[in-house]
């Protein structure tokens, strides 16, 4: 029996936001240590905080968009 397309693919989101939030952790603890080295090389508590915290809300943005265009794309493919 063949699933149909829609829950297929309502696994696969799943699926693929399960392990996107993996890789939003990793993202967010190389990132620390990446601004941590721009901190010790400029001396900047500031410069640390406000490039740390851009690349954080700028990464959840860019994830919230992708969340956006898989949630209508699948709404498209339920309806099509």
């Amino acid at each position: 029996m063949l699933m149909n397309w829609s829950s297929s693919f309502s696994f696969i989101i799943f699926f693929f936001f399960f392990f996107f939030f993996f890789f939003i952790f990793l993202f967010l603890f190389l990132l620390f240590f990446l601004m941590l080295f721009f901190f010790f090389l400029f001396y900047n508590f500031f410069f640390f905080l406000f490039f740390y915290f851009f690349f954080i809300f700028l990464f959840l943005f860019l994830l919230f968009l992708l969340m956006l265009f898989f949630i209508v794309f699948d709404i498209v493919l339920d309806i099509v």
